[in-house]
């Protein structure tokens, strides 16, 4: 806070000015026709590079039902786009440019059920808005949190990922993957 004294020779205060307090901000629910989801994760990016966020969605419905789904956001409607991802529920999402092309791609990994392997991780690139897996060799997990940043200092996002898998005996995990140019 600022406060500001006006002294009149004599030492003492004659008067304070201070600013108003802040006023408190308001949040108002905005139905925007998104799943509910549990044991699931939500990234904002702007995927098309239109300048507002889109919205990457994984979790599970009270049905049980998986999703990873991009939501585009065309001025406060949000459209599925079937970007075709792997369901996952007990869940991370990470929007990240992995290979510099400009546009965010997308790290996903959960548990699976019905798929290749019951504990997924997957990166998609983004091809124009159609999501590719480019079949990277990362560790499957569930109860994970994905995170990009460049460690290394060679311009491109690696990816810290953490989580667990199980065969009966649990594994934890903590692992950092090196980008090497987009590859």
């Amino acid at each position: 806070m600022l406060s500001l004294f006006l002294l009149a020779g004599t030492g003492c205060k004659d008067d304070a000015i201070s600013p108003p307090p802040p006023q408190p901000r308001t949040f108002t629910f905005d139905a925007a026709g998104l799943p509910g989801t549990a044991e699931s994760e939500i990234a904002w990016g702007d995927y098309d590079n239109d300048g507002d966020l889109d919205l990457a969605l994984t979790g599970r419905d009270d049905d049980s039902n998986c999703y990873s789904r991009v939501y585009r956001n065309d001025s406060g409607a949000f459209t599925d786009i079937n970007a075709g991802m792997v369901t996952v529920l007990n869940s991370t999402i990470a929007w990240g440019d992995y290979d510099n092309d400009g546009d965010l791609d997308l790290a996903v990994a959960g548990r699976c059920y019905g798929g290749v392997s019951e504990w997924e991780s997957k990166i998609y690139r983004n091809n124009a808005g159609n999501f590719v897996d480019i079949g990277a060799t990362i560790t499957g997990l569930a109860g994970s949190s994905f995170a990009w940043g460049d460690y290394d200092n060679d311009g491109d996002l690696d990816l810290a990922v953490s989580g667990y898998w199980t065969d009966g005996t649990f594994y934890f995990i903590c692992e950092v993957y090196r980008n090497d140019e987009g590859v």
